[in-house]
């Protein structure tokens, strides 16, 4: 049997077809004509996803899988889903065959087949048979297909209001106030996007006050030394190992207002950003990302693009002379922000950063996408 192709040949669907008239269908209908018929088909929370499984006893005589070698079958060009509702794909390229899910708003496709107003599209299905009266659930790749006119490029991917207060998870750090979890986002954060032109005037007004001056104070035999007012200082000692207890730290600047050092802090396979207190040598916090102080000296927001999740992870403290709380940690769902530190606070007491969804935030290429759009973010609360 060739190479990644699922091996039908010891299973006994429900459906009462022999495998030799399955594959003989399967070559009958690999060339396609035009939809001629409409099946509504939920593209809400009932639709099936991607990896769902797809019951043996849906009606496959007129259009059955087509399996698919996936070393040997080129993937012609990539295409993005640019219906807002979604794609539906289907088992055959008319709206007569079975419907087996939706891909989401943004979803890259590997297209190996041009037919009509179809794209056939590579995609790994998970099927489920019956054998000896036992359920059994096997994938195997196959092509899939999808209508045209619900795809495009990826330049054609953007975001819109309803998509910034979609999150993956929102914690709050005081505990008795669980019970607010359920409110909603917009009980703490004002979110809309903006124009390039809104973004560069408010970026002439920024307010930023974190002093840059890290060739200050040099690490000297793996030791980071910082003054203080009061007592011997701040003492930081690297510990560089081929394991995970690894860490380095590197002085970075000051921030006058909190009377605080600012340190960063690169261990295995996690960044962190300090502020110490320049007068008691106290670590005053410790954050994933820069802390960016607001103008009225009342919050700081840390926000970045988390790859792994592919997230927009941001974090919001209270500050209280010297006293820094945190607040809540939200990872948003569809926006990651630029990968770099074009974020700011401007005087109007708004955060304003570039963003893009989280589809496009790399290029096809690989490279990050530099076309982005922007968004004003206002703590509410």
């Amino acid at each position: 049997m060739t190479k990644n192709l699922m091996d039908y040949s010891d299973l006994k669907p429900r459906q009462c077809c022999s495998l030799s008239i399955l594959l003989l269908l399967c070559l009958l209908f690999n060339a396609c004509s035009a939809p001629t018929g409409t099946t509504p088909v939920s593209s809400g929370e009932d639709s099936l996803s991607t990896h769902d499984q797809v019951n043996q006893t849906e009606k496959t005589t007129s259009y059955p899988p087509i399996l698919l070698d996936f070393d040997s079958t080129p993937v012609l060009k990539t295409a993005m889903v640019t219906s807002r509702s979604g794609a539906i794909f289907r088992q055959g390229c008319s709206e007569k065959a079975v419907p087996l899910g939706t891909y989401d708003y943004g979803t890259k496709l590997d297209i190996v087949e041009d037919a009509g107003d179809w794209w056939g599209v590579r995609e790994r299905i998970g099927r489920t048979f019956v054998e000896n009266d036992v359920e059994i659930e096997r994938s195997a790749w196959e092509k899939v297909y999808v209508k045209k006119g619900e795809t495009g490029s990826s330049s054609e991917i953007a975001l819109s209001a309803a998509d910034l207060y979609h999150y993956t998870y929102l914690e709050l750090a005081d505990k008795s106030k669980q019970n607010e979890q359920k409110k909603r986002l917009q009980d703490y954060l004002d979110l809309a996007l903006i124009d390039k032109a809104t973004f560069d005037q408010q970026k002439k007004e920024s307010v930023r006050f974190f002093h840059a001056d890290s060739t200050r104070f040099q690490q000297r035999s793996g030791t980071l030394w910082l003054p203080t007012t009061q007592g011997d200082g701040i003492s930081l000692h690297d510990r560089i190992t081929d394991g995970d207890d690894q860490v380095e730290y590197g002085y970075l600047g000051h921030i006058d207002i909190l009377d605080a050092f600012v340190v960063s802090g690169s261990f295995y396979e996690m960044y962190r950003v300090f502020l110490f207190n320049r007068t008691t040598g106290e670590q005053m916090g410790a954050f994933d990302e820069f802390p960016h102080l607001s103008a009225d000296k009342n919050h700081i927001l840390t926000l970045a693009a988390n790859p792994y999740e592919t997230t927009g992870d941001l974090a919001l403290y209270r500050v209280e002379g010297t006293s820094i709380q945190l607040l809540f940690t939200i990872g948003f769902t569809h926006w990651m922000p630029e990968s770099g530190d074009r974020g700011f606070w401007g005087k109007d007491g708004n955060f304003y950063t570039p963003v893009n969804h989280k589809d496009v935030f790399w290029k096809e290429n690989g490279m990050l996408n530099d076309h982005f759009q922007y968004l004003r973010i206002h703590p509410v609360r």
